[in-house]
C-alpha cells in the first residue's frame, strides 16, 4: 500500500531548494502563432452571446459527487449533495439499480473495502463504516481529531481494514495501526517521526517507509519486524517529490514517483537487489510533471500515468496498458479526466471532463466486451435541474496560451472569453492563483465563468513558482516575491494577452485569493496606474509576517518542518536580514502608492493569514483617503464555505468590477444578503452598499 494518493496534493506546498537560479534550464514551451490564436478567439466571437445568469446558479455545486467503483467491478458508490444533507448511494452496474444508504450532514470522501462488502466514510475528522445494502446505517470506526492523527487509506492486503497513525499522548512517538471492522487496532510500525509514505507486503506488513531525516532530507528505509534498517536505501531532498508507489515482491522492485536527478517528475523503478533506478515514464512532451498513477491492484504495477498539461492526458505505462487505453479512447466522446478501476482492470470508471464542461460525464468501460455505458444518464437528468444551473451553451471558452516574459522565460496560462463579444473591447481581469506553489489548470471554475458571463475576459497566469511544469519552473522564482520577478511575470503575461487583441488596456482589473490576493495588492501598489480596480480575498499583506505566525510553524503531515520549507522558498525566519528584504518587497511597504479602488474580503478564523494585519492595512488606506472596502466574516476561515458568505463573495466581486470597469451587474439582492453585508462590511469608503446603479453591459 502507498499513501501516495493521499499526499499527492502536498506537492503544491512542498519546498524546493533554491541555491542556484535555474531559469536558463527551464523546459521550453512552444508559443502559439498569432494566426492559431486568432482561430481560437474567433470560436468565442462566433458563439451566441450569453444572457445574464443569476449569481445563484454560479453558486450551485454539482449534486453528483465522489463516484467510486467497487474492487469487484460490480458496484458504484456515489453521493448526492442536497441543500440540507448529503446522501450516500450505491448502484448495481449489471442490474442498473440504484439505492440509498443514509443521509448525513456532509461527507469528505468514501472508500470501498477490498472485498467490496462495506464502504468506509471519512467525514468531520472521523472514519465510519457502512454496509452497502439498502437502508444501512454507519457506525463509528475511529476518530481523527487527535493531534498527529493521519488516515492513510484502505489496507489492500485485508478484506475490510484501514490504516491510520496516531501520536502517543504528548510524546514525539507515532504508531501506525491497522483497524478492522471490530475497531481492533494492530500496530504495524512505530517511529519518533511521522511516516510520510509506506508500502505493504502481501502479508500486510510494512516493508518500506519514507520519513524525514536530518530535517532537510527524505529517507526511504527497508522495514523488518516493524523496525527500519539503520541506513536508508534511497535519499532525496524534502524539496523534491520521491513518493513510494508500490512494491513488486516477485521481482524485488520498488515503484517510485519523483525527480531523481530530472527536472520533471516521473515514474521510476528501483531494484532492491542491484540498487539501480530506472526511469519508466515521463511526459512524452517533455513539459509537465507526472500527476498521478493508476495501479493494477493485482500486480501492484503502475499501468497508466496522468499528466495535467494544457488540459489532461493519460498514457499507458507499458504496451498492454497503452493498447487498453487506445481501446477506451475509441469509445470515449470527450476527454478522459480521471480513471478508477476494478481489481482486475476488467472495468474502469471514467470521468470525461473538457475545459468547457461544468459537470463530468461518467462512463464505465467493460474490457471483456469492449463496451461503454453511461450509468448516471437518467439520474443526472433527474437531479440536475438545468433551470437552476449554468446552461452548457452559456459556458465560456477557456484555452491555454504560451508566451515569453521579459527576461526570456517561456510560461503558460489560460484565457477565458465571453461568448459572442469582441475580445479587444472587453475589460480584462487578471486572476493569479493561490499558493503560490500551485497552478491554474484551465478546468471549469464557477468564479471564472461568473466573470466571463458578466462580460469580462479573464487571464490566469502560471507565473514562475507554479507547480506542475518541472522543478526548475518552481526554482526560477528564486524567492523573488512581492515587488520582484514573480509579480513581473504576472504583468508580462497581462501585456502579452493585451498584445494579442484580448482586453482593453484602459479597463484592467485584478482579482485573487490567498497568494493571488497578495499579487492583487501588489499590482495596485507596484503598478498603481495599470489596473483600475483590485479585489483580494484572504490576502497576506506581508509574507515575512505571515510565515512567522504560530499557525505556520511546526511540521506538516509529511513530517517536514514548515520553517525548513519557508527557508528555501521564501526566507529563513531566523535570518532577520532575509525577513526584512521579504517584508520590504511586500505590498504592505508600498501601501501609500495605492491610488485605485481596492476591495478586500477575509475571515476572522483564518489560520494562514493574520486577520489583524488585513484590518490594519485596510485602516491605513482608509485613513489616508484611499478608496477601500473591507468585508470580514467572523465565522469563516481562509476560504468562505457557507452559502450566504459565498453569495456575498460573488456579489462583492461583481459589484466592484461593475462600478469600475462597466460589466454587467445583477441588481437583485436578498434581504439576507443585505443584512449580511451590513454586518460584515467594516470599511466602505467606496460607499458600495449605497450605490445601486442599474445594470450596464460590457461593450
Amino acid at each position: 500500500m502507498s499513501c501516495y494518493k493521499k499526499w499527492l496534493t502536498l506537492y503544491q506546498i512542498a519546498m524546493l531548494f533554491c541555491a542556484l537560479y535555474l531559469l536558463l534550464t527551464s523546459k521550453p514551451i512552444k508559443a502559439e502563432t498569432p494566426a492559431e490564436l486568432s482561430k481560437v478567439i474567433q470560436v468565442s466571437v462566433n458563439r451566441t452571446t450569453s444572457p445574464l445568469i443569476s449569481r445563484e446558479k454560479f453558486l450551485q455545486t454539482p449534486q453528483l459527487q465522489r463516484v467510486r467503483i467497487s474492487p469487484n467491478g460490480r458496484y458504484l458508490s456515489y453521493t448526492i449533495v442536497n441543500k440540507k444533507y448529503t446522501t450516500l448511494s450505491v448502484m448495481d452496474i449489471d442490474q442498473g439499480r440504484h439505492w440509498n444508504l443514509y443521509n448525513t450532514k456532509a461527507i469528505d470522501d468514501t472508500f470501498w473495502s477490498t472485498d467490496s462488502q462495506v464502504i468506509f466514510v471519512e467525514a468531520d475528522d472521523h472514519i465510519s463504516v457502512v454496509n452497502f445494502t439498502e437502508g444501512s446505517s454507519p457506525s463509528l470506526l475511529t476518530s481523527l481529531d487527535e493531534e498527529g492523527a493521519i488516515f492513510y487509506g484502505i489496507d489492500p492486503t485485508q478484506p475490510q481494514a484501514i490504516v491510520v497513525a496516531n501520536k502517543k499522548s504528548r510524546e514525539e512517538h507515532y504508531v501506525v495501526h491497522r483497524i478492522t471492522l471490530d475497531a481492533k487496532k494492530s500496530a504495524l510500525y512505530e517511529d519518533n517521526v511521522p511516516i510520510a509514505d509506506f508500502t505493504l507486503d502481501n502479508q500486510g506488513n510494512i516493508n518500506f517507509v519514507k520519513k524525514v531525516i536530518n530535517d532537510d532530507q527524505f529517507g526511504i528505509f527497508a522495514v523488518k519486524q516493524n523496525k527500519p534498517s539503520l541506513n536508508p536505501i534511497l535519499i532525496c531532498p524534502v524539496t523534491e517529490i520521491c513518493s513510494l508507489v508500490s512494491f513488486h515482491e516477485s521481482s524485488d522492485e520498488l515503484y517510485l514517483q519523483g525527480h531523481f536527478g530530472s527536472d520533471l517528475n516521473g515514474l521510476y523503478r528501483f531494484s532492491t537487489q542491484t540498487k539501480q533506478i530506472t526511469k519508466l515514464h515521463q511526459d512524452p512532451e517533455g513539459r509537465f510533471d507526472l500527476d498521478r498513477l493508476l495501479i493494477n491492484p493485482t500486480t501492484k504495477s503502475p499501468t497508466m500515468a496522468r499528466y495535467v498539461n494544457d488540459s489532461v492526458s493519460y498514457y499507458g505505462v507499458d504496451s498492454e496498458s497503452e493498447a487498453l487505453l487506445e481501446r477506451i479512447q475509441k469509445h470515449i466522446p470527450g476527454n478522459i479526466y480521471s480513471l478508477l478501476s476494478s481489481n482486475n482492470l476488467n472495468r474502469l470508471l471514467i470521468a470525461d471532463l473538457s475545459l468547457s464542461k461544468r459537470l463530468p460525464d461518467y462512463y464505465v468501460y467493460d474490457k471483456k466486451v469492449d463496451s461503454l455505458i453511461n450509468p448516471f444518464k437518467d439520474l443526472v437528468e433527474k437531479i440536475e435541474d438545468d433551470s437552476n444551473t449554468v446552461p452548457s451553451n452559456a459556458i465560456a471558452q477557456t484555452f491555454p496560451i504560451h508566451y515569453t516574459v521579459s527576461d526570456g522565460m517561456q510560461q503558460q496560462g489560460y484565457i477565458t472569453l465571453p461568448n459572442g463579444l469582441d475580445p479587444s473591447k472587453l475589460p480584462l481581469i487578471v486572476v493569479p492563483h493561490g499558493g503560490p506553489w500551485s497552478r491554474a489548470e484551465g478546468s471549469y471554475l464557477s468564479i471564472i465563468q461568473f466573470m466571463a458571463n458578466r462580460g469580462y475576459a479573464v487571464f490566469q497566469p502560471n507565473f514562475r513558482g507554479s507547480t506542475g511544469f518541472g522543478k526548475n519552473y518552481v526554482l526560477s522564482a528564486n524567492k523573488d516575491f512581492g515587488n520582484g520577478r514573480v509579480q513581473q511575470d504576472i504583468i508580462d503575461g497581462t501585456n502579452y494577452t493585451l498584445s494579442m487583441g484580448i482586453g482593453d488596456k484602459s479597463k484592467l482589473g485584478i482579482f485573487g485569493h490567498s497568494f493571488g490576493g497578495f499579487a492583487a495588492l501588489g499590482a495596485l501598489a507596484f503598478t498603481p496606474n495599470l489596473f483600475q480596480v483590485g479585489i483580494a480575498s484572504s490576502p497576506p499583506v506581508d509574507l515575512a509576517q505571515t510565515i512567522q505566525l504560530p499557525s505556520q510553524q511546526g511540521r506538516n503531515r509529511l513530517g517536514v518542518s514548515r520553517q525548513e520549507q519557508f527557508k528555501h522558498l521564501l526566507a529563513d525566519i531566523n535570518d532577520k536580514k532575509a525577513l526584512k528584504e521579504l517584508s520590504n518587497q511586500s505590498p504592505n511597504a508600498y501601501w501609500k502608492q495605492v491610488n485605485k479602488p481596492l476591495y478586500i474580503m477575509a475571515g476572522s478564523r483564518d489560520q494562514r493569514v493574520s486577520i489583524q494585519s488585513i484590518k490594519d492595512y485596510s485602516s491605513r488606506l482608509s485613513h489616508a483617503g484611499k478608496s477601500v472596502l473591507l468585508l470580514v466574516d467572523d465565522n469563516e476561515g481562509h476560504n468562505f464555505q457557507q452559502k450566504l458568505a459565498r453569495e456575498a463573495y460573488f456579489y462583492t466581486l461583481e459589484k466592484a468590477l461593475h462600478l469600475h470597469l462597466g460589466g454587467q451587474f445583477q441588481n437583485e439582492t436578498s434581504n439576507n444578503l443585505k443584512r449580511y453585508l451590513k454586518k460584515s462590511v467594516l470599511i466602505d469608503t467606496h460607499q458600495t452598499l449605497k450605490n445601486n446603479s442599474s445594470a450596464s453591459h460590457a461593450p
